[in-house]
Parts: structure tokens; C-alpha cells; sequence
């Protein structure tokens, strides 16, 4: 009788490397910097889909407010409405300023029951969108993740993402802070 030995080899993958990607802020500064998520999760109306991080492409964020920001601006708007001018005109002013972050806000605040919210709210709306550029000011209302051969329109479940920099070392960048991610093509 023979005795056979069978040998299992177990391989497993090294660390997934990271991919390089230039960020977009919202502020239009970029950054250069490793992707050190290994999946992005999209939640879309037909479930919740995970994509490794190497395969994306590209990522166009919706733009996504603090829940200190969003206070902020829930704030001004009522303060629009108030019965001294000066408040009033403090309230406009630093809307307009928040620019693009503050539009959406502006829009639905147009068609406030209050008669001086939305004269001031449509005011500030014209104002905008003679100063910004449109681009800016058309935000889109999901997240777009580009990856070979298809587009996945949906929510990232994330908050942030994890990266690293030459320059920084790594990083935790909030969702809210970036308008999108590029993938950078690797020279051959």
C-alpha cells in the first residue's frame, strides 16, 4: 500500500495596494493622494453594491453638508425672516457668502410661507447665480461612481475616506469636504 502526502498551499493575497487619486475639494484645490479604502459602498434603489477601490475611475460627490453647517444654514434662513432689519440683513449676507453650500437651502427657502424669506431667499438665489458659475451651483442629487464600462448612481455609505499623502502621511477626509476623486492613470 501506498502512502500518499498531500500538500496544501494556502496563498493569500498581500495587502490590496493603493490606488493613486487626485481629490477635488470643495473649494477647487486638489490633492494627490493613495486611496487606503479597499471597497467603496454605494447603497442604489436595487441594494447596496461593493466595489473594490481599485476599480474606481472616478467619483462625483453630492455635495454634503456638516450637521453644523446644515444647522447654520436652517438658521439663516429663519433669521431672514426677522423682524429687525439689521438681523435680516446679517442672515442674507451670510448665506450669500456660503455661496454654493447654501443654494439648495436658498432654493426651497424661495417658496417660504413667510412673504420676507422668500423675497430675500429669491434675491439671494438671482445674487448667486450671477457671481457663481453655474457648474458650481448645479450640484448633482446622487453620487456617481465610474468604474470600466459602467456608472453606479446611488449613496456612499462612507462619511469620509481614508488617504495618504507624501506630504500629510495619512489622512481621514470628510465626504462633505471633497466634490470628487479621480483615478490617476499609472505611467507605463
Amino acid at each position: 500500500m501506498r502512502l500518499v502526502r498531500l500538500f496544501l498551499f494556502v496563498v493569500t493575497p498581500g495587502p490590496a495596494t493603493a490606488a493613486d487619486i487626485e481629490i477635488v475639494c470643495v473649494d477647487g484645490s486638489k490633492l494627490r493622494a493613495k486611496l487606503l479604502n479597499k471597497n467603496v459602498e454605494v447603497k442604489t434603489k436595487y441594494g447596496t453594491l461593493t466595489i473594490p477601490a481599485a476599480e474606481v475611475q472616478q467619483i462625483t460627490f453630492v455635495m454634503r453638508l456638516t450637521p453644523t453647517e446644515a444647522k447654520r444654514i436652517d438658521d439663516l434662513v429663519i433669521g431672514m425672516g426677522s423682524t429687525d432689519f439689521e438681523p435680516r440683513e446679517k442672515a442674507t449676507n451670510e448665506l450669500r457668502e456660503m455661496r454654493e453650500r447654501a443654494y439648495p437651502a436658498l432654493l426651497k427657502a424661495s417658496k417660504h410661507a413667510d412673504a420676507e424669506i422668500a423675497r430675500r431667499a429669491k434675491e439671494s438665489v438671482s445674487w448667486l447665480e450671477m457671481r457663481v458659475p453655474g457648474n458650481a451651483l448645479q450640484q448633482p442629487t446622487v453620487d456617481s461612481v465610474h468604474v470600466e464600462g459602467s456608472v453606479i448612481r446611488g449613496t456612499l455609505s462612507a462619511t469620509s475616506l481614508r488617504v495618504k499623502t507624501a506630504m500629510f502621511g495619512e489622512q481621514t477626509l470628510r465626504l462633505s469636504d471633497v466634490r470628487q476623486l479621480d483615478a490617476v492613470a499609472k505611467p507605463k
